[in-house]
């Protein structure tokens, strides 16, 4: 789910109205992929996630996520929020869901040293943050083209907006045909597509023959300020969990960098259609070269 910068941590109604927590009305609205909700804003005594523990936790509460305040994760247990930056900011973190693990970090004293402590060669690039609370940033290249993209555990799959295709040299008629519909916060959904990019850039990492998903992320978006959508141009770009998935990932928020080593599989997922197949390509995903 994808909400306007800075990213806040997220609790569904539902599951605010069951603990039966005190909601104020912030005035605010959150700005996602299926529109505009109200946000509500509540606090916790004690907030605790393994043996990070936050007193007076403020957590934003809407009620818009997937038509219905509910992720459905396809078995009984229901996902009740987000994890945010107010809440990653103050720690590290590790995900290495190859091994079905999130690890999170309190480092001290380790300066310029690398984090990536299980490889002796990690890749790394230096997040481009606009502050702390900003989202986690992870700058790349589509066709040779500097792209920023942010990096969306809660995104499954890499999307790029119709304006940064173009920008690599992506037209509209090199669109495939639609392939779903994408949701997030708000109760609308917006069309998916795909086009073929010739490389994608990751630090020294390359992936040829990429298809990515291609979604007008903020098309929903109605609030307009100066002629321009809010949150149209703040993010455009969503390196998502096949990312992840492919990748053993540290988040340095106290050193400002992403580590990365490739872990094998597709690097971004294949997205199917129920159109006809595109002409065959050549075999896709798998890194070029080994980061230094």
């Amino acid at each position: 789910a994808m909400t306007s910068i800075p990213q806040p941590s997220t609790l569904f109604a539902p599951a605010a109205a069951r603990l039966g927590l005190k909601m104020y009305d912030t005035g605010d609205r959150a700005v996602g992929v299926g529109g505009e909700v109200e946000v509500m804003q509540t606090s916790i005594d004690e907030f605790a996630l393994e043996k990070t523990k936050v007193k007076g936790f403020v957590m934003n509460v809407t009620g818009g996520v997937n038509a219905g305040g509910q992720v459905s994760r396809g078995d009984d247990r229901e996902v009740v929020g987000v994890l945010g930056r107010n809440f990653l900011a103050l720690i590290d973190v590790e995900f290495d869901l190859p091994n079905d693990k999130i690890r999170l970090f309190h480092t001290k004293d380790c300066g310029g040293r690398s984090l990536a402590y299980w490889s002796d060669a990690p890749g790394y690039v230096d997040m481009d943050r606009m502050g702390k609370f900003s989202p986690f940033v992870f700058p790349l290249k589509l066709n040779g083209f500097y792209v920023l993209s942010v990096l969306d555990s809660g995104a499954s799959v890499t999307t790029v907006t119709p304006s940064i295709a173009a920008h690599a040299g992506i037209g509209e008629n090199q669109f495939g045909g639609e392939v779903g519909r994408a949701a997030g916060i708000g109760n609308r959904t917006v069309q998916t597509r795909t086009a073929v990019f010739d490389t994608v850039d990751l630090g020294d990492e390359k992936v040829p023959h990429a298809r990515l998903e291609v979604s007008e992320l903020f098309r929903n978006d109605d609030g307009v300020q100066a002629g321009s959508r809010v949150a149209s141009g703040r993010t455009e770009m969503l390196l998502g969990a096949d990312f992840l998935h492919s990748h053993r990932v540290f988040i340095s928020t106290s050193q400002n960098r992403i580590y990365y080593t490739y872990s094998g599989g597709p690097v971004f997922s294949k997205v199917g259609t129920d159109r006809p197949p595109p002409p065959a390509e050549p075999a896709p995903q798998a890194p070029a070269a080994t980061p230094k």
